[in-house]
């Protein structure tokens, strides 16, 4: 399959935060995002058309043939699904893609109305979208430390919706204390707790993501006149594999004699959190990816320094001067047994789009670092060595004083 790489479509975002109620150690609070619109930073528009893979359809036969069999969902498919919308989606404008939504056929219907399947946000009210029905709307609620306990656990996240704990990578062969990848770990991303060292890991829970990531130190940097510590996401963080001790409870087998592609180096399977749905993450253009996936695919050019994640982090505040996300979004084709369209394909991961998130914190609030934290650390650092010296000078002379009336008061032989 050969993909073309189209220009960009920027979106300037506005996520306000909205604290419920809050508690001496607890804080609760929820963020609504806002795509403001005209999009002044696009290279394109949103009427603009572009012909993806039918992630609508790939993911209705797959759930079919998982709970109605192989002989019904075929049948299914065949009365409910035009032939020319099976693979792809043609001609669809951005807007629809991202925000609107596509009408999706009867099929997808009568699979939600019997109960047969839970459809994912993606697809509700009757349409695809992969920001379905978002813009303007609350997140789910975050409850985070204070820490005027602990200043160490400030923003940390203790529980996302209600629960302490995700339940979409539960392992039924392990104990509940080690099911680590249902573990919210870090903040949101917004901000870490002071005096952040280049020994520490820092945690991240990403909703989208459905996990918690990490980012661990890469190098110092000058972020607009502010010393920096700048983080990035190790390589090995979408190496989902069950020799792997850090990732392999993301190893979730699909069952139904379905693939389960657990050893695919640089891909992380999204099955259980998308309600079934095909979608497969990656970093954009395959970085780091299994070359066996690499070559069903043609038009990639991986670049570390173009498609990496990294926080840039004021170290002695914690404060977030920038985040960069980059996240590639694929779906995943393999082979369904007893389904015509399915029988004969080529297994394969197929990016679909990449998304890049740039926040940068506002200049105001740089000011404010600036005048009230690096410029007095500065003038700490130039007067640190004039205090120590005259201390210095000070005992000397005293050393000197006391050694000198000892020698006067010395008596003559």
């Amino acid at each position: 399959m050969v993909l073309k790489n189209r220009n960009p479509n920027r979106y300037p975002i506005l996520i306000s935060g909205v604290v419920t109620s809050a508690i001496i150690a607890l804080v609760l609070a929820s963020a609504i995002f806002y795509v403001v619109l005209p999009m002044d930073l696009s290279v394109g528009s949103q009427d603009d058309t572009v012909s993806i893979v039918n992630i609508p359809f790939i993911m209705v036969a797959t759930i079919a043939h998982k709970i109605l069999g192989s002989t019904f969902a075929d049948f299914l498919i065949d009365m409910f699904v035009n032939e020319n919308e099976k693979f792809v989606l043609p001609d669809l404008k951005v807007r629809e893609l991202i925000f609107d939504g596509v009408k999706l056929s009867d099929l997808y219907h009568t699979l939600a109305s019997f109960g047969i399947a839970d459809l994912p946000e993606e697809l509700i009210d009757g349409a695809f979208a992969f920001y379905n029905q978002r813009n303007g709307t609350p997140s789910k609620e975050f409850k985070v430390k204070s820490g005027i306990k602990n200043p160490k656990d400030f923003g940390k996240i203790v529980s996302f919706d209600g629960n302490k704990e995700l339940n979409w990578w539960t392992n039924a062969s392990r104990p509940s204390d080690e099911q680590y990848c249902n573990r919210i770990n870090g903040t949101d991303g917004s901000f870490f707790a002071p005096f952040v060292s280049k020994e520490e890991k820092l945690e991240v829970f990403s909703y989208e993501l459905c996990r918690s990531i990490y980012g661990i130190f890469d190098h110092e940097a000058d972020f607009n006149g502010i010393p920096a510590y700048v983080f990035a996401t190790p390589d090995r963080i979408l190496n989902i594999s069950l020799s792997n001790p850090e990732t392999d409870c993301f190893c979730t087998d699909p069952g139904h004699g379905l693939a389960n592609s657990c050893d695919a180096q640089g891909f992380m399977r999204m099955f259980s959190c998308k309600a079934g749905m095909p979608v497969v993450l990656s970093l954009p253009h395959f970085i780091n990816g299994d070359e066996k996936f690499l070559k069903e695919v043609e038009g990639l050019h991986p670049d570390k320094n173009k498609h990496e994640m990294t926080l840039v982090v004021e170290p002695n505040s914690g404060v977030l001067l920038q985040v960069v996300k980059r996240i590639q979004i694929n779906t995943e084709f393999q082979r369904l047994p007893g389904i015509t369209p399915f029988s004969n394909i080529t297994e394969a991961f197929i990016p679909v789009f990449w998304v890049e998130e740039i926040a940068n914190a506002p200049e105001e609030d740089l000011s404010y670092i600036r005048h009230r934290l690096v410029i007095p650390l500065k003038i700490i650092d130039i007067l640190k060595p004039c205090v120590f010296g005259i201390i210095a000078v000070g005992l000397l002379s005293g050393i000197i004083t006391v050694l000198f009336f000892k020698e006067r008061h010395e008596p003559l032989l």
